[in-house]
């Protein structure tokens, strides 16, 4: 049997379909190259504006404690109206005009020197007035003709129109574009909705400016449910959401991770609405998450789903008109996640993990969140919070609840540690006004983790840290710390104490309970002083100006700083309430102003 097989010629592409395809490659590279490059640029910018709210709350904080303020690097002597870039409003005075360089940066509690994100050295200019009082940052941008100014010479900072003296930003990158919230921890770029400026962080800037000019609108009633399940798998009796949106307002993707399930990506374009109510499911797959940037600044104004689990890192960022979501089922919120929206209300039961600035430059007055346990740094910065009902945390980071105005009695019973800033207060302003801390789990506090508040007594029986000015400036009048071994510089200056029993304590910071006056009221009398038999270093002045009556230095002291009881009448000239089991010199003794 014979089969006859016709072989056709094998066809190949022309050459004009060569060029046109090749032309439409180059076309789409070009408009991607162009929106990827526009990205960047505001990202940087956010960067920047963050950068100088981190610079402006860091002099702020200065100020506050007493501090004077840096000279800048470079420094020239201008007139205010000499000076085109400050914004209208500041009195006319001489300036000193420079850079905030090393010199600034070494006298402030940043972290690290903020230089332009794009080059990684360019400095940002920087003025303070010549009496002292005033200072002034201010950068330029990329994506616009505009700079931004924090200043504290008037109300708010803001972005200014371009004017001679505002630094360019550099042309010449040496390393990959950052991301937002970078350098300086992020944000401060102008969303949907807001005018710009906004208040400056310690850990970033709040950029979002006056937000909405109208309340947003709300989501229907959802139904009240009793959901089974637990805080590790979340409800387990999800009921169907109550008018929900169609599905075809929603771009979605397969979870690579579960086969029934899909992830949120996104509004479609074809969609307008600003009130979402997520299906439980969308192409017959259960929607458990939402993915990074998948709403970032797209005017949502509320958002309610019952099914997802995660919320990515960016989901919402910067949406200023989104008041309020409802996610029954989230256990865990990304980075960034909600940063600088304007949410008042959410219903988060089954939350676990919240990230870094995950919630900051919001407008919450109260938290419940039953099942959380860990808080990213400058998770909640920036709120209006009052009161916060965190029974599981345990991990707090820091400047977490910076910049809030929580007040009365703050109880946490499962937190282990609290980092630096996490809820420092400043007085005579809208800040935190704390007057009892109840921690019986705590292991260790942070530098400045409750400075500047109203403290009068604490509860914290098993921490064994407490680290540099963690309540500096309270009220407190006894302390009895049984397992405490490390104190750090300045922790208890400037307070009310009488009695400090310390019976495990190994090493006392300089100053950490000196009696200097910070203000009226504010100066440590001790009179009671149990230093316990493991210490083995007591920093300089630690003790200065107190009235301790007697003193017993135990064999273990090895090292005793200068002035360390210098201004305590009975001990420094009554050789009798002092008993000494160290091997201390005389000579260091003396330098410590205890009487032989």
């Amino acid at each position: 049997m014979k089969f006859d097989k016709k072989i056709g010629k094998n066809k190949g592409f022309t050459i004009v379909e060569l060029i046109i395809s090749v032309m439409i490659l180059i076309i789409l590279i070009t408009i991607s190259t162009i929106s990827y490059s526009r990205y960047t640029s505001i990202a940087r910018d956010g960067s920047r504006m963050a950068d100088v709210n981190n610079i402006s709350k860091s002099l702020e904080l200065l100020i506050s404690t007493g501090f004077p303020l840096p000279e800048p690097d470079g420094a020239e002597t201008k007139r205010t109206a000499d000076i085109q870039w400050l914004p209208s409003g500041v009195p006319d005075m001489e300036w000193k005009v420079g850079e905030f360089g090393e010199e600034a940066f070494k006298k402030t509690e940043l972290s690290k020197l903020p230089v332009d994100p794009r080059d990684n050295q360019t400095k940002y200019k920087y003025a303070v007035s010549s009496d002292g009082s005033y200072f002034a940052v201010v950068t330029g941008k990329e994506s616009s003709s505009e700079g931004y100014v924090s200043t504290n010479a008037t109300a708010k900072s803001r972005t200014v129109a371009v004017a001679p003296g505002i630094p360019q930003v550099p042309t010449n990158p040496s390393q990959n574009p950052s991301i937002p919230g970078g350098q300086g921890g992020g944000g401060g770029a102008p969303t949907p909705g807001g005018s710009g400026g906004g208040q400056g962080g310690g850990g970033g800037g709040q950029g979002g400016g006056q937000g909405p000019q109208q309340p947003p609108s709300q989501p229907p009633v959802q139904p009240p449910v009793t959901p089974g399940g637990s805080e590790e798998t979340g409800p387990t009796n999800v009921p169907e959401v109550s008018s929900p949106t169609e599905e075809s307002c929603f771009n979605v993707i397969n979870d690579p991770n579960d086969s029934s399930a899909v992830i949120l990506v996104g509004r479609k374009s074809n969609c307008t609405k600003t009130s979402l109510i997520v299906p439980n499911k969308i192409n017959g797959k259960t929607v458990k998450s939402i993915s990074a940037g998948a709403f970032k600044q797209v005017g949502i104004t509320s958002f309610v789903s019952n099914t997802i689990k995660e919320v990515k890192e960016e989901a919402f960022y910067g949406n200023t008109s989104l008041g309020t979501v409802k996610l029954m089922s989230l256990q865990k919120v990304g980075n960034y996640a909600f940063f600088n929206t304007n949410l008042l209300t959410v219903d988060f039961r089954y939350l676990t993990e919240v990230g870094d600035y995950a919630f900051y430059g919001n407008k919450f007055v109260s938290i419940d969140f039953p099942n959380l346990k860990t808080i990213g740094d400058y998770a909640f910065q920036y709120n209006k919070l009052t009161k916060v009902i965190l029974p599981k945390v345990k991990t707090i980071g820091q400047y977490a609840f910076f910049q809030n105005i929580i007040q009365g009695e703050l109880n946490l019973p499962k937190v282990e540690t609290i980092g630096q800033y996490a809820f420092y207060g400043a007085r005579n302003t809208s800040n935190n006004q704390i007057t009892k801390v109840v921690l019986p789990e705590v292991n260790e506090i942070g530098g400045y983790a409750f400075g500047n508040n109203y403290i009068t007594e604490v509860n914290i029986p098993k921490v064994k840290v407490i680290k540099e000015r963690a309540f500096f400036v309270n009220e407190i009048n006894k302390l009895e710390l049984s397992e405490l071994k490390t104190i750090g510089n300045d922790a208890f200056n400037y307070n009310k104490l009488k009695s400090v029993r310390l019976a495990k304590v190994e090493e006392i910071g300089n100053e950490a309970f000196s009696g200097g006056s910070y203000s009226s009221g504010h100066k440590n009398n001790i009179t009671d002083l149990d230093l316990g038999n493991s210490i083995r270093k007591i920093g300089n002045s630690a003790f200065t100006s107190n009235d301790i009556y007697y003193l017993t230095l135990p064999e273990s002291l090895l090292e005793l700083g200068s002035y360390a009881f210098y201004n305590n009448p009975k001990i420094n000239s009554d050789k009798s309430r002092i008993t000494n089991r160290s091997r201390l010199s005389s000579s260091t003794l003396t330098s410590a102003y205890i009487a032989q």
